[in-house]
């Protein structure tokens, strides 16, 4: 079983790549730059979905404090 956050998230960052390698690869820098903005977190996790139909990845990533 996984661990679970029973806190809500203080940012959501949402957006689509064209892979799941593109998002693992810019992680990173997207959260160096919400960090940046609205300032620091213990937690971030990376929730995407794939839409067949247009041949996407949506993706979310929440941060926690």
């Amino acid at each position: 079983m996984g661990c679970r956050v029973s806190a809500d998230p203080f940012y959501t960052l949402k957006g689509e790549a064209a892979d799941i390698e593109t998002i693992i690869r810019l992680r990173s820098w997207m959260e160096d730059e919400v960090k940046q903005t609205h300032g620091d977190f213990n937690k971030s996790s990376l929730i995407t979905d794939y839409d067949q139909k247009r041949e996407i990845f949506e993706f979310q990533i929440q941060f926690f404090r």
